[in-house]
């Protein structure tokens, strides 16, 4: 069964920057298994905030555009499958 997300980053829960200086969508995806995600790794690997003029460069790239996408359809990381899950009501 999928689960469905009510991503807090679109709530307005800030986002974090990782102790490397790496702007990620919120504290909960600093955690090994996300930050090992292959699909994560490459939103990582355009948000290092040394390598922009500004947060709104980084949440412009591409990247950023189809992590957004893939939450709308309930596609994520990890971390957001475990924090962001709609939680089932009981029958």
């Amino acid at each position: 069964m999928t689960k469905k997300l009510k991503p807090a980053c679109f709530q307005g829960f800030p986002l974090a920057v990782t102790n490397q200086g790496v702007l990620i969508p919120c504290c909960y995806c600093d955690d090994k298994p996300t930050l090992e995600d292959p699909k994560f790794k490459k939103l990582m690997a355009v948000s290092k905030l040394d390598d922009n003029k500004s947060i709104k460069q980084i949440l412009r790239k591409r990247e950023w555009g189809l992590f957004f996408r893939n939450l709308k359809k309930h596609k994520g990381p990890e971390a957001c499958m475990e924090t962001c899950a709609v939680k089932e009501k009981d029958d």
